[in-house]
């Protein structure tokens, strides 16, 4: 599905709902101008998400081709804590603990 028909539903699913909530404002929401405001706003939404996409697949396959393992520590997960384990790059030094 393009951009532009997801927009045009989006928008219409939004301006009932707007007109729904709070009203026509007289009338000027059922103008024509007004319905064309809201599928550009949807379909720059639109556009912004795919591209979000296709940077966050990009970003995945250059991870997974430079090999740097999911649990393997980097620059950007390092100091990162895990709900799970607190401290998941220490685990030898509290095993001596114990």
């Amino acid at each position: 599905m393009t951009v532009m028909p997801q927009a045009q539903d989006f928008a219409r699913r939004k301006l009932a709902h707007i007109i729904e909530r709070e009203g026509d404002c007289g009338g000027a929401r059922r103008e024509p101008w007004y319905l064309e405001q809201l599928i550009q706003e949807a379909a720059r939404e639109l556009d912004f998400a795919q591209l979000t996409q296709e940077a966050a697949g990009i970003l995945e396959q250059n991870i997974q081709q430079s090999g740097v393992k999911e649990r393997q520590p980097t620059s950007h997960n390092v100091n990162r804590q895990d709900e799970n384990n607190l401290y998941p790059y220490c685990t030898t030094q509290i095993l001596k603990l114990q």
